[in-house]
């Protein structure tokens, strides 16, 4: 077998998907640092990452790409020892129609003062609290 050229290191990956990688890279070694956490990493030259360790991907002397596993990258840019190389980002419909449901959901929760409601309905309190419609509300995303 060759040396690896792809890393997974995502702290949710299933073997399920490390076979998706390794279906679609048949030319590639891929190694899932979940399923071989003492794997060779010397030859990687794709990162497709989620969380990664501080300092790991510096590690990777023939690193060429950083693939971000979700939506953003600030994960990546925590790293102090990030190495310089393209980080590209994953963009998928589901996962945007799944971030955009969070949003609304945090929206209506602070709009309805849920957590506030929750708290008093463990208390077994009843009071009414004042509350916006939505029209009355601003939301801003920064």
């Amino acid at each position: 077998m060759t040396k690896p050229t792809v890393l997974i290191d995502a702290k949710w990956t299933a073997p399920e998907q490390a076979a998706i990688f390794r279906d679609a890279l048949p030319d590639h070694g891929v190694v899932d640092r979940a399923e071989e956490p003492d794997a060779d990493l010397s030859k990687i030259k794709y990162a497709a990452v989620w969380k990664p360790d501080v300092g790991m991907l510096a590690g990777l002397p023939c690193l060429d790409v950083i693939f971000s596993l979700g939506a953003g990258v600030d994960h990546l840019l925590v790293d102090p020892d990030l190495p310089d190389r393209p980080i590209v980002r994953f963009v998928d419909p589901d996962l945007t129609g799944r971030m955009v449901e969070y949003v609304v959901l945090q929206c209506l929760m602070h709009l309805r003062c849920q957590r506030a409601f929750d708290s008093l309905q463990r208390m077994s309190v009843w009071k009414e609290l004042p509350h916006p419609t939505a029209r009355q509300v601003r939301v801003g995303i920064m």
